[in-house]
């Protein structure tokens, strides 16, 4: 005997045929309406054919959605930021990994960071979902700014700006 198969996707017109008795493991890469046709031939070439409607649905997006928060971001160096993160979507578990544009990363969900220079710098958050393989970014601009207090005795005076003078 001879199994032919025919499995055509009405949605795309792809069109695949296959030989043997089980076709159990196929993989049907695109969505859409397919009808499969098994045709098996005997030994004397009498023919039955059957028809099967398979539907196959496209993967579903889980729209991960990634929003940052720092507190404060703006300040006087060093600036330590408290930062959080919300994740929207997905299934999780989620994997962080923030680059804080200072040369630093952490992979923690919720991280503090010190900017101990003046700069502005865009902190980027990285998550992916380990289950569905999504990545979502989410970004925030801290700006770190001289203090004033040059000589941190907790008064603004002319020694902070002009430090030569008495």
């Amino acid at each position: 005997m001879t199994y032919d198969w025919e499995l055509t996707n009405t949605t795309t017109g792809e069109k695949r045929t296959l030989s043997g008795p089980c076709q159990d493991n196929y993989d049907f890469i695109h969505p859409g309406v397919w009808i499969v046709r098994l045709t098996i031939t005997d030994s004397i070439g009498q023919t039955s054919t059957s028809y099967r409607q398979v539907t196959i649905l496209a993967k579903k997006a889980y729209n991960l959605s990634v929003a940052i928060q720092g507190v404060p971001i703006d300040g006087y160096e060093p600036l330590l930021v408290s930062f959080t993160s919300t994740v929207g979507g997905g299934i999780g578990p989620f994997t962080y990994q923030w680059d804080f544009d200072d040369g630093e990363y952490s992979n923690e969900k919720h991280p503090k960071h010190l900017f101990n220079h003046i700069g502005v710098y865009t902190v980027v958050l990285t998550v992916q979902d380990t289950a569905t393989g999504e990545i979502g970014f989410a970004q925030l601009v801290v700006h770190v700014i001289a203090d004033p207090d040059r000589d941190h005795d907790g008064i603004v005076n002319p020694q902070d700006t002009c430090p030569d003078v008495q």
